[in-house]
């Protein structure tokens, strides 16, 4: 992978009305009143405007915190909605199956028995489109930092295994509150209508 020290760098020469930045390397305990005196003298009129490098990282630094905050702000309302949508779908899933469930209990069927056979496929399309979505993202962004000329680190299993514990944990606590409401269901009163 290629670094940004690895590429040849082209230097052009500007015109001198064109001249807006000067980068000065001062040693340490500088007094800065240095440069108001020489710019005063270079360019009456006219104030000097400069930072240190370091107060150039700080903003620089800040900018990204507050992108970053952005990023997680989203990421987390992104996550919200989906685990909304989960906790929908296992409540679909069990509502359609109400009746089915029922008969189910009816004839014998356990608690166990009855969250297995209510969540069995849910669960199952669930993991299936958890592996293929995590092996996208992983190469897929693997990709993109490669694109970048810069020493990156590497995007490792935790992040991935983070996610899968968020959906799963949110996935398990949809199907226990449906499959508690399933094994507390009166068979009677559920087939009553038919």
């Amino acid at each position: 992978m290629p670094f940004a020290s690895d590429f040849a760098i082209m230097f052009t020469k500007a015109a001198p009305e064109s001249y807006s930045v000067a980068t000065l390397k001062v040693p340490p305990g500088f007094d800065p009143t240095l440069i108001d005196t020489i710019w005063a003298k270079l360019f009456p009129g006219k104030k000097a405007s400069y930072l240190f490098q370091n107060k150039v990282f700080d903003i620089s630094y800040n900018s990204m915190r507050k992108m970053n905050r952005a990023f997680i702000a989203i990421a987390f309302l992104s996550l919200m909605i989906a685990c909304m949508g989960l906790f929908g779908l296992a409540s679909q899933n069990a509502a359609t199956r109400m009746k089915e469930m029922a008969v189910r209990k009816s004839l014998g069927a356990s608690g166990a028995n009855l969250a297995y056979e209510l969540n069995r496929k849910f669960v199952i399309l669930l993991g299936v489109s958890a592996i293929l979505a995590s092996l996208l993202c992983y190469f897929g962004i693997n990709g993109a930092l490669s694109l970048v000329p810069s020493k990156n680190l590497p995007l490792g299993v935790f992040p991935i295994l983070l996610a899968f514990l968020l959906m799963f944990s949110t996935a398990a606590i949809a199907v226990f509150y449906q499959s508690r409401k399933i094994a507390l269901i009166n068979p009677a009163e559920v087939l009553k209508s038919e």
